[in-house]
């Protein structure tokens, strides 16, 4: 019989995954707030439950408790727990009144409060309740949620929104985990025997698992390197969405048979086509339209700019960091936000494989820049999940360790032998002071060679050091109180004035000069970067609209973004190589047209950032090698 494990069983399960060392009843009583017997109680049977699956918990009397799996297995425990998790969904409104839309959607013609009561098993008085918040988020979508007394209720509206609504519930019930086994099992990259449960709805689930076997099947026999894991995810739920609807008799539009004779060799449609001929279906135009092409009329015009200034200032005021005084972090999460707003696939799940670390180890971070996602980006067409909120994170804790990565201010101290109060200065210093740290002592005889070897950032001496170059601080030979705060005083702008230099010039231009969150100045240097990127962007586009490969325009913005931020902070690539030996179809004229494009703007773009740049256009007729987007991983 199997054993049902408890919600907080799961969650020591879930710990013990997460954890590398050992753990002990005590710890996890403190951490669970209940008696060590309970959770020995808890622990026979969480190992029954191993034991079922022949994962062995290893326990040792004064050492603890743990697991001894390897990465992958313990992924695939954590996917277990998580899925068992989903199974027992009655309890769980959110899922429940996702489950209702699902059964709505899915019947032709009306349901009764009894016969939902029947299938997702709860009272209808609960049903009543899950139905008022549902026609909330059917709202949001033009949906009208039909209540006809004795007869039941249903869903009225066009069915593009229909399938958008699903689309979402599908994308907010996909764990990190999922999304990495579907993933893999796409590439066949391990053996699974159990089939992945995505959605709440039986018949999807059926569909779903058959189109990931069918386009696993075809992604083995052709290379998809110009499709990003996101857009073969987003395939794989819409492709069960159009068969399961098709099913269900409802189409997208008329149907008007797809003209297949151009499109054979394209990777889309060779997953697309696997499904429909294993379910038996044509395939309609508008079908395949709405499968693989931007069906989302109403998404919204986000102004990315006012966002990202708006989700710094938040998470800056949160957590009492000056994160509104870094520009570099301001360019780099505009130019993220501008790519992933900009998708056509825009609610996407996307796997972060940094996600737990991020919420372990900053959860004050974490939580801050959820909320200011939730607050100023969130809508019904983008689902600001963890991982999404993760990967912005990212670009805080990169932001933090850049100018917190010099803590300390290295010093020399010179005395009469260079040894006679050595361990009394050590230990003062230590003792009394921050972010100092005694590199080295001298006497006023080698002090010049003790200088010259060890490069500190300052001097501190008992006397004057009227010709030496490195700046000193003077003081007694028993360090007094003022004495000690001329030394912390210099270390602190010794540290402040290195943070400082390591911030990009844009902050930089005084030493003194520090942004505020509401600098204009920070502001308009921001922008002028963000602009001139833009303004070169779309005229590449215009004056090589022919020449450019379509399917890397997202990607070329992007390139170009970061080729004007390295050209503005003089980081431009530095391999130097003839760009006319290209695979490019362009001439030298193409060529300089683009130089003249960055010289309009006052940019100079050297030999490497242009060889770079040409690998976003179509390869010369007849060459063999590969192009850029055919050399990215799926997994970019």
């Amino acid at each position: 019989m199997t054993c049902q494990l408890s919600q907080r069983q799961k969650d020591i399960i879930l710990y013990l995954t997460m954890i590398s060392d050992v753990t002990t009843t005590k710890q996890l009583a403190e951490m669970f707030s209940i008696s060590v017997r309970s959770i020995k109680y808890d622990l026979a049977d969480v190992r029954s439950w191993l034991a079922e699956k022949d994962i062995q918990l290893f326990s040792k009397r004064g050492s603890g408790i743990w697991l001894e799996l390897t990465s992958e297995q313990k992924k695939t425990l954590k996917n277990s727990v998580l899925s068992d998790e989903m199974d027992s969904y009655v309890s769980n409104q959110h899922i429940r009144y996702h489950k209702i839309i699902f059964e709505l959607i899915t019947e032709n013609g009306m349901l009764s409060s009894d016969r939902l009561s029947e299938r997702i098993k709860v009272s209808k008085n609960t049903i009543i309740s899950d139905l008022d918040r549902a026609e909330r988020l059917l709202n949001e979508y033009g949906l009208l949620l039909v209540r006809q007394p004795s007869k039941g209720f249903a869903i009225q509206g066009q069915e593009l929104p229909k399938r958008q609504i699903l689309e979402q519930m599908i994308q907010e019930e996909l764990t990190e985990y999922d999304v990495y086994y579907i993933i893999n099992k796409l590439l066949q990259a391990h053996d699974y025997e159990k089939d992945i449960q995505i959605g709440v709805n039986k018949q999807f689930q059926t569909i779903y698992s058959q189109v990931l076997a069918t386009m696993s099947e075809v992604l083995a026999t052709i290379d998809p390197a110009e499709l990003n894991y996101s857009e073969v995810l987003s395939l794989t739920i819409r492709t069960s969405i159009s068969i399961m609807r098709l099913q269900n008799k409802c189409t997208i539009g008329d149907y008007r048979q797809l003209n297949e004779s151009s499109l054979k060799n394209e990777v889309p449609y060779q997953l697309i086509n696997s499904a429909y001929t294993y379910f038996d279906l044509p395939i309609f135009a508008d079908e395949y339209d709405y499968i693989n092409s931007d069906m989302l009329h109403d998404v919204p015009q986000y102004d990315i700019l006012t966002i990202t200034k708006k989700i710094i200032r938040q998470v800056s005021e949160d957590t009492g960091y000056h994160f509104s005084e870094d520009s570099l972090l301001f360019n780099n999460l505009f130019v993220h936000l501008s790519i992933r707003l900009s998708k056509k696939h825009s609610y996407l799940n996307e796997y972060n494989p940094f996600a737990d670390d991020v919420k372990e180890k900053y959860p004050d971070l974490f939580a801050s820049i959820k909320e200011a996602c939730e607050t100023h980006i969130a809508s019904s067409q983008l689902f600001v999940n963890d991982s999404f909120v993760c990967y912005l994170a990212l670009h805080f804790l990169g932001s933090y360790e850049r100018h917190t990565s010099r803590k300390s201010a290295s010093v020399v101290y010179v005395c009469s032998t260079g040894l006679g109060v050595t361990n009394l200065i050590t230990q003062t210093i230590q003792k009394r002071m921050k972010g100092i740290k005694i590199v080295g002592f001298a006497s006023i005889l080698n002090v010049g060679t003790i200088v010259q070897q060890l490069q500190p950032d300052f001097v501190i001496s008992i006397f004057p050091l009227e010709e030496l170059d490195v700046p000193w601080v003077k003081v007694e030979p028993i360090l007094t109180e003022q004495n000690l705060k001329s030394i912390q005083e210099y270390a602190d702008a010794v540290i402040q004035r290195t943070a400082e230099d390591e911030l990009p010039k844009a902050m930089t231009h005084s030493s003194a000069r520090l942004l505020d969150s509401d600098s204009t100045v920070y502001e308009q240097e921001s922008q002028e970067i963000i602009i001139k990127g833009y303004v070169i962007y779309q005229s590449i586009v215009k004056t090589m609209a022919d020449k450019l490969d379509e399917a890397l325009l997202d990607s070329l913005m992007l390139h170009v973004l970061l080729a004007v931020h390295r050209i503005a902070f003089d980081h431009q690539y530095m391999d130097e190589t003839d760009c006319c030996e290209t695979h490019a179809d362009v001439r030298e004229e193409d060529v300089q047209s683009i130089r003249n494009i960055f010289t309009e703007q006052g940019l100079a773009i050297n030999q490497s950032e242009m060889m770079a740049m040409l690998h976003y256009f179509k390869r010369k007729e007849g060459y063999r090698g590969r192009s850029y987007s055919e050399s990215r991983n799926i997994n970019e």
